[in-house]
């Protein structure tokens, strides 16, 4: 409580500060037509390619280079798919202390894209392992590498078993640990029937364990599991190769003949 009070306060603090200096500012310029602001020459406005002609950003430049430098394409590797897991793990638990899913969404999502590219459970281990960023400023402890790992167990698993239910199983094998899939395959299976609409079978569901420690990594577990679910079905959500003539694609604008 007391700490929910401080950052309050501190939150009142600036907002109370930013206002006192636009106010600042909208007094000093009072009474002119115009006002040019003038920005240092190592910023630069550039057009986003990512959206529409008339959006812009602005991107700093290297000292003396005038001209705007064209938006560097990343190619998606196994070692950036690590990179990814590692730098959203830690800010992944940190968001689900306050209740916030959005970066574990991006871990699964960097799971997701290990996945499709067949790489062993195993061996996207030893990637993040070997991975030379250094998100936490520290070595994790061994209880936050398991948790990890098991993160990237769990969500293989879901993608392996939507994969076999809908009858698109992978021929590679990914090595997951027989040890998930004693723990969880029952329980993803039933999840991913019923987020998917398929027929219920009567699973024998192994229970969480008793003490207090065990259940809340049992239930932050099962979150992984609904939100690997749920990320796969916003994915094909967002593919136009993949929707149904009777489902709900994607939020688009009205533009005649761009989606025929």
């Amino acid at each position: 409580m007391l700490w929910s009070h401080i950052q309050k306060t501190l939150i009142i603090f600036v907002t109370c500060s930013m206002k006192l200096h636009v106010e600042a500012f909208t007094s000093q310029y009072a009474g002119r037509d115009s006002i040019s602001l003038r920005f240092p020459s190592s910023v630069t406005v550039v057009q986003n390619d990512l959206f529409n002609p008339s959006t812009t950003t602005t991107r700093l430049n290297a000292e003396g280079d005038d001209e705007a430098q064209p938006l560097e394409k990343i190619e998606l590797n196994d070692e950036k798919i690590a990179e990814m897991l590692e730098v959203t793990f830690i800010k992944a638990c940190l968001q689900l202390a306050t209740g916030y899913v959005d970066v574990l969404k991006l871990f699964l999502a960097a799971s997701s894209a290990g996945y499709a590219r067949g790489i062993s459970y195993p061996q996207l281990k030893q990637l993040v392992s070997d991975c030379p960023v250094n998100t936490a400023n520290r070595d994790l402890s061994k209880e936050e590498i398991e948790l990890r790992s098991g993160w990237i167990g769990l969500s293989y698993l879901t993608y392996d078993t939507i994969d076999r239910l809908e009858g698109n199983a992978k021929d590679i094998d990914l090595m997951i640990p027989d040890e998930l899939s004693s723990d969880y395959g029952n329980i993803i299976e039933k999840e991913v029937r019923q987020a998917m609409g398929m027929d219920n079978v009567d699973l024998e569901l192994k229970q969480a364990p008793s003490d207090p420690q065990g259940a809340a990594i049992h239930a932050y577990n099962t979150k992984v599991i609904k939100l690997a679910i749920s990320n796969t079905k916003e994915a094909r959500l967002a593919d136009e190769k993949v929707i149904k003539e009777d489902d709900v694609g994607p939020p688009r604008p009205n533009i005649p003949g761009a989606y025929e």
